[in-house]
């Protein structure tokens, strides 16, 4: 099992990487990789605001799957510069061989971006699985 921690604020531009976590194995099997995040969100009212969240072996890659955490905020809602939201992910990957493996959590503002779109902090577990 390997952890990752982080506590820093970072603004989401784009598809940004806001932690990884790398775990060594001894052979072949699966590495299932939780993550939990603290993000915090500017909203206005009248515009739609949506946050996606992914893990993935790739820091640069925001595809949007079924193992994917969405989060929307209606244009409907009062504007609130601390929408606070929790996500929870996993993904489980397989690993062809013994080696090190680096798992990234990725974030994206898809609607209404802005300055105040924030992750605050995150954690994430690799636990390996032999075949």
């Amino acid at each position: 099992m390997s952890y990752a921690n982080i506590t820093s604020t970072v603004d989401l531009v784009d598809c940004t990487n806001v932690n990884q976590v790398t775990i060594t194995v001894p052979q072949a099997g699966k590495v299932v990789v939780y993550a939990t995040a603290y993000m915090k969100v500017d909203h206005t009212v009248g515009q739609v605001d949506g946050l996606r969240m992914v893990v993935d072996t790739d820091p640069t890659a925001c595809t949007f799957g079924p193992n994917h955490w969405q989060h929307d905020i209606p244009s409907s809602y009062p504007s609130d510069t601390w929408n606070r939201m929790t996500p929870m992910l996993f993904n489980v990957f397989d690993v062809n061989g013994a080696g090190t493996y680096t798992f990234y959590l990725n974030a994206r503002m898809y609607y209404g971006e802005g300055a105040g779109d924030q992750h605050r902090s995150s954690n994430m577990f690799a636990v390996f699985y032999p075949s």
